[in-house]
């Protein structure tokens, strides 16, 4: 867990709120039944993007069976109060989630069936899921999170590409002020 600076009474309040949110996700999370379990905590990883480019990151969470895995759900913690369902991902322009699905099976060898935000302010808990997979997925899930297999895989697919398109244009210098909402 990295540490924030803590400077003034409004960053220690900032850091109390975010243990206190995190203490009671941690709550939930070991009272939740799951034939997965953590194996991976703030993974480092890296996704091909092709032509040469590649894109980093660390991973929160990834959960895996205990004995031989091959599986994975990935969990992104969010430390505000709103995330985003799993259908509104590429239309947002969300690419994380999906690369960090795509990362676990490229880098790792596991076969993702399910990646989530976890808002710690809330407890909410908001993604995308294989629906092929149901014996591995966390039992609360909003059904709309809930896809077939070839959507599943297609939605990682198409974040690579929308994910190159921006590194491309980043990679040309076209890096215009365009906030997905439309304003900042």
């Amino acid at each position: 867990l990295q540490r924030l600076p803590v400077v003034t009474l409004d960053d220690r309040l900032v850091e109390r709120r975010l243990l206190r949110d995190l203490a009671r996700v941690v709550r939930a999370e070991c009272a939740r039944p799951s034939p997965l379990a953590p194996r991976y905590i703030e993974k480092s990883i890296e996704v091909g993007l092709g032509d040469g480019l590649t894109v980093s990151g660390k991973v929160d969470r990834i959960d895996a069976e205990a004995m031989f895995p091959t599986h994975a759900v990935v969990w992104d913690y969010k430390s505000g109060a709103t995330i985003t369902p799993g259908a509104r991902l590429l239309a947002e322009g969300r690419v994380q989630l999906p690369l960090y699905l795509r990362a676990a099976r490229d880098q790792l060898g596991l076969e993702p069936v399910a990646g989530f935000y976890r808002a710690l302010r809330t407890g909410a808990m908001r993604g995308i899921a294989d629906g092929s997979r149901a014996d591995e997925l966390p039992p609360g899930l909003v059904s709309t999170d809930i896809v077939d297999h070839g959507a599943f895989t297609s939605l990682l697919d198409e974040a690579v590409e929308l994910a190159a398109g921006k590194a491309e244009r980043i990679r040309r210098g076209d890096v215009p002020h365009d906030p997905i909402s439309g304003s900042c």
